[in-house]
């Protein structure tokens, strides 16, 4: 039931805090979850998770 008040609510999903931005719109024309800034600081640790090389896996490649 929370899911779809999430669902048709116009502000940002947000989940650490209140943040009364607009979510911003997919090509589809639905909704995203977040605003446009969160989505970008979203994507901005994703990417940066997604470059991140493990110590374990450097420690083994230079042996």
């Amino acid at each position: 039931m929370a899911r779809r008040k999430a669902e048709s609510a116009p502000t940002c999903q947000y989940t650490y805090k209140v943040c009364s931005n607009l979510r911003s719109t997919k090509r589809n024309g639905t909704l995203h979850l977040l605003c446009d800034y969160h989505r970008k600081k979203a994507n901005a640790i994703q990417r940066a998770s997604n470059h991140h090389v493990p110590t374990s896996l450097l420690s083994t490649r230079h042996q």
